[in-house]
């Protein structure tokens, strides 16, 4: 077994938080009605139902072979109620809403097979695909059928990252204890064979990283597996932090990890592809922890896609007034903030529960900090074995800034966040932003979360990004999304110029 340790330049380690996952696993109770996402509407979705048709459990219910998408299934028995459009953090989406029936059945995945060695490799990416799995992942699983941006014999790199880079992260037990690491291994061996030219890497934090030896006693041994021991600070998750820690790959700007031939999962998407595969269960569950001290118990539910936030929050909450809680999905400091009736997608890991705290703290500024983070180490909290809370309270007003340097140090992208900010807020933006690297920042917050003065650090660069672009001082082009590959063509051409 070869074991890597691994460095992070910056970020920040979160340690003695209240409100964690417990490692109990719950199957929550069927809710009478599933709000399922299919997708952006600017996609011009066009479900294969209609209001009033009756639909299976595992029944595709949207699928579109043209575009860089994978098939869309009922998570339950039931009946199509409407086809709606609903708001998201990030824009408008289509949704199925489905009156559910409960049942312990669903439409198995057509070519399933346990002995999926036997199939040819086309084949083998057909059942991915079909499945829904193929949608897994920061950037979707390459596989013949438009699922990514790229195709499977591309693919140079297989990252399985689980760094406990978060505030609250799920329980690796809950995938890999009993057999789970067997399934796990298969799921790793099922994605080798589709992509047999990549290596794979596996990353956990050296907190956990018991793991590494429960793992290698299960995978094959032809599988070109390395193991990296990170440390547990934020955000070691993301993918440009991963690419340069595990690969040494400075992601540009915009870049993901798809467009480097990288492709980046989390230990239950892996998992999930063994079900597919060898077990014929399309995309229809997601197991997700609960965190955050507003919530009075915090296991690990399976639930059905299209469970919304109320549904799985309700009897399970110490306020009961729920305009005094966020829900923060995934991540506490770059996680989108979810409304009750929000729907749990495929890629959710973590729903977080924060009080909502509008004023301040009496006499904040006096008091010892049993209970308070500060990266600073002002408090009490950082030599006492006390848990630490959260909320959504500044405790404090913006003040001018102090350059402390903090923000320097936490810096993942090695940017001058304290240099940078000023020019979005005098409105003083030009070329000189750009060349201090703002479209390096990869929307951490982290400089925002240890500023002494309170100043939205990372809110100002992101603005800044947006004006820059808007004021073509880059042109967009320059910059890419999954869905978009002139930056790769570009830098390809620069490189063969060379």
């Amino acid at each position: 077994m070869k074991v890597i340790n691994e460095k992070i330049s910056g970020g920040y380690g979160f340690k003695q938080f209240k409100g964690q996952p417990s490692n109990e696993l719950v199957v929550l109770k069927l809710p009478e009605q599933l709000v399922v996402p299919l997708g952006r509407v600017e996609l011009g979705i066009k479900p294969l139902v209609r209001s009033g048709d009756s639909v299976k459990a595992g029944q595709i219910i949207w699928q579109d072979d043209e575009s860089i998408t994978s098939p869309v299934h009922s998570p339950v028995d039931g009946v199509i109620e409407s086809v709606q459009k609903m708001d998201s953090p990030n824009g408008q989406i289509s949704v199925l809403k489905i009156s559910s029936t409960a049942s312990d059945e669903y439409e198995k995945v057509p070519g399933f097979t346990s002995e999926w060695k036997k199939l040819a490799n086309n084949e083998l990416e057909k059942v991915i695909y079909l499945s829904g799995t193929s949608a897994l992942g920061s950037d979707g699983i390459p596989t013949s059928y438009k699922s990514s941006v790229i195709k499977p014999a591309e693919v140079q790199h297989i990252i399985i990252h689980a760094a406990d880079a978060e505030v609250y992260n799920p329980d690796l037990s809950i995938f890999l204890g009993d057999d789970g690491a067997k399934y796990f291994a298969e799921g790793l061996s099922i994605l080798s064979k589709i992509m047999d030219k990549a290596d794979i890497h596996i990353a956990i934090s050296n907190n956990t990283s018991t793991w590494f030896q429960v793992i290698d006693n299960t995978v094959d041994d032809d599988l070109p597996v390395t193991y990296h021991r990170v440390k547990p600070k934020y955000p070691q998750n993301h993918d440009s932090v991963l690419l340069k820690t595990v690969l040494g790959i400075d992601l540009p700007a915009a870049y993901k990890g798809i467009n480097k031939g990288v492709v980046i999962l989390g230990i239950q998407d892996v998992y999930q592809i063994y079900e597919a595969v060898c077990l014929g269960k399309p995309l229809i569950e997601r197991v997700i922890a609960l965190g955050g001290p507003v919530f009075t118990d915090r296991p690990h539910l399976r639930i059905k896609i299209g469970t919304t936030v109320s549904q799985i929050a309700q009897g399970r909450l110490s306020l009961d007034d729920t305009k005094d809680i966020r829900f923060i999905h995934d991540s506490l400091l770059s996680g989108e903030t979810f409304e009750l009736e929000s729907p749990i997608g495929k890629n959710s890991d973590v729903l977080i529960a924060l009080e909502e705290k509008r004023g301040q703290d009496l006499m904040f500024f006096a008091k010892p900090g049993f209970k308070k983070d500060s990266y600073s180490n002002t408090f009490l909290a950082k030599i006492l074995p006390f848990k630490k809370s959260t909320n959504t309270n500044l405790n404090g007003e913006q003040r001018a800034c102090l350059s402390c340097g903090f923000c320097q140090n936490v810096c993942p992208a090695g940017i001058l966040p304290n240099i940078l900010f000023p020019y979005v807020e005098r409105d003083r933006l030009d070329e000189t932003a750009v060349q201090y690297g703002i479209f390096k920042c990869i929307d951490c917050n982290l400089c925002t979360y240890v500023c002494t003065a309170k100043i939205p650090i990372a809110a100002y660069l992101k603005e800044g990004k947006k004006k820059l672009l808007e004021d073509a001082y880059v042109k967009e082009a320059d910059f890419i999304t999954s869905y978009n590959l002139i930056g790769v063509i570009k830098e390809q051409t620069n490189e063969a110029a060379e």
